[in-house]
């Protein structure tokens, strides 16, 4: 079971992420979604089937062998017929498969410096805490895992098209498409961590249970990670779509190296607020290596960005300050998660930070492939 397990998630995910990548190069976003779709509704349909017997480890590793499959089959379905139908004969060339392999080596090292970084938390939390930090760190950290994708939507989207742009040397709109890319990530994350930092008592229960009622300061430091999260990942993305697979590999880098060290040195006495704060540290510092690498690229307006950033945590200075007195008083928390995201969307707004005509224009290439320069 394992060795099917492993073949499915080291090799099938592997062809699943080239496949979905033809697709949205094409425009295909809606067929991307309909495979995880298909995934989701067998993972539903096998764990309501799993509720009439008790279950053991084979059989929740055969529930998550098995829903990766349906997406998969449909997607191959769909290469297929579209190979087909455009007449596409596939061989491999050495001198092409040898420019790939070469290609790939930095990309390689930075997985495997990503994997670290997202996964020695909880093996040094084991070694140098207690089980009880653990449970805390792993609970609140699935709570931000669900909105980390985000960022990966975005990125999905916006790096076919810059790729296209960069190749026509249309820099100007290359550096549009980022800033509204980069803009929208910043201006979403701060509003998620506005309202998480709010609604933590609430959000806690509700999602992993009242015994974590405890760890609700550490989902606030979890959902202010994301901002630089969403910011790293976008232009980790970009910078592999034009060319410059490097600064990938020096962000998960940083992003390793920073949260080794500063677990070891922080968990001892801190326990799970010390990994919290070693892995803020890691991607702050990740995304402004990455940021600062491409500062002379040709798709990126640093400027601006800096820009947009300051204006934006001013406004969320702004929106925490009323928090803090709005707490004060004996108001309804999700009241003051209204005001806080009111005062905070008054300053983008009022800002320039993101204007609605831009965010419309960026919904309008999500939605309509002709406006990406997409074929059919």
């Amino acid at each position: 079971i394992l060795l099917l397990t492993l073949l499915i998630s080291s090799r099938m995910l592997i062809v699943r992420s080239v496949g979905e990548s033809v697709l949205r190069a094409l425009g295909k976003y809606y067929m991307v979604a309909a495979f995880a779709l298909f995934d989701a509704i067998a993972f539903a349909a096998l764990m309501i089937l799993a509720t009439y017997r008790k279950l053991g480890l084979s059989d929740v590793i055969w529930i998550y062998t098995l829903s990766n499959v349906p997406g998969f089959l449909f997607l191959i379905a769909s290469i297929i017929q579209w190979t087909r139908r455009e007449k596409i004969r596939l061989r491999i060339a050495r001198k092409t498969l040898g420019t790939l392999l070469r290609s790939s080596v930095p990309l390689a090292v930075g997985t495997a410096c990503l994997t670290i970084h997202t996964q020695i938390d909880n093996l040094l939390l084991d070694k140098l805490s207690n089980a009880t930090e653990v449970s805390n760190y792993g609970a609140t950290m699935r709570l931000s895992a669900a909105m980390a994708p985000f960022s990966l939507v975005m990125a999905a989207v916006a790096s076919p098209e810059l790729t296209r742009l960069l190749r026509r040397k249309d820099d100007v709109r290359s550096r549009q498409l980022t800033s509204i890319a980069l803009r929208m990530l910043l201006v979403a994350g701060v509003a998620i961590a506005l309202t998480v930092t709010a609604l933590s008592t609430r959000i806690v229960p509700i999602f992993i249970g009242i015994q974590y009622l405890s760890a609700s300061s550490l989902l606030v430091w979890t959902a202010w990670m994301l901002t630089p999260i969403f910011i790293g990942t976008l232009l980790m993305d970009v910078s592999v779509a034009a060319g410059h697979s490097w600064l990938m590999t020096a962000n998960a880098a940083v992003c390793m190296v920073a949260v080794i060290i500063g677990d070891v040195l922080l968990i001892p006495g801190a326990g799970a607020r010390g990994a919290m704060t070693s892995k803020m540290i890691a991607v702050i510092g990740g995304a402004g290596t990455v940021l600062w690498l491409s500062r002379k690229k040709n798709y990126i307006d640093l400027r601006q960005f800096l820009s947009a950033l300051w204006k934006t945590f001013a406004a969320a200075g702004v929106a925490t300050g009323a928090f803090l007195l709005l707490r004060t008083i004996s108001l309804s928390d999700f009241f003051i998660a209204f005001v806080m995201l009111l005062i905070f969307g008054l300053g983008i707004h009022f800002g320039k930070v993101l204007p609605l005509s831009e965010a419309r224009a960026l919904m309008k290439r999500i939605r309509h492939k002709e406006a990406m320069g997409g074929t059919a």
